[in-house]
């Protein structure tokens, strides 16, 4: 069922035949590598603004989280830079 949700514009390996092999696969593909790319570059340009400057602190970390895991940064250190 998996497979049938991936973008025909992503070339598969045809024995794929699990979860694992399949994320493998994905993730070797280039779309992946722009997609983290572009997720490091809008981590580098986030800035946080504070609530007595209008912003939003839940709405920052969230965004923050999402951006880390879609970079893959998951190393604590990593995310401080």
């Amino acid at each position: 069922f998996a497979l049938s949700l991936v973008d025909s514009n992503i070339l598969l390996p045809t024995e794929i035949d699990s979860i694992v092999k399949l994320r493998k696969a994905l993730k070797e593909d280039i779309s992946f590598t722009i997609f983290k790319n572009t997720n490091k570059r809008k981590l580098q340009s986030l800035n946080y603004i504070t609530e007595s400057m209008g912003g939003d602190t839940s709405k920052f970390i969230s965004n923050f989280l999402k951006l880390c895991y879609n970079a893959e940064i998951i190393d604590i250190e990593e995310q401080k830079n």
